[in-house]
């Protein structure tokens, strides 16, 4: 079997760009980063939600 998608690759990649773009950031900005990643993420879930019912 040949793979074509590799998830933890893609995992690994994404965890060295938020790393690398967290690196600049005060620990009072990462707050506010995670906060608002984290407000994004619950707005799609109950979108997400909505259209599933």
């Amino acid at each position: 079997m040949i793979k074509t998608f590799d998830c933890v690759e893609m995992k690994h990649k994404a965890g060295r760009k938020i790393a690398k773009k967290l690196s600049h950031m005060t620990m009072t900005q990462q707050l506010k980063y995670w906060q608002g990643r984290h407000k994004n993420l619950m707005a799609l879930k109950e979108k997400l939600s909505k259209a599933h019912k």
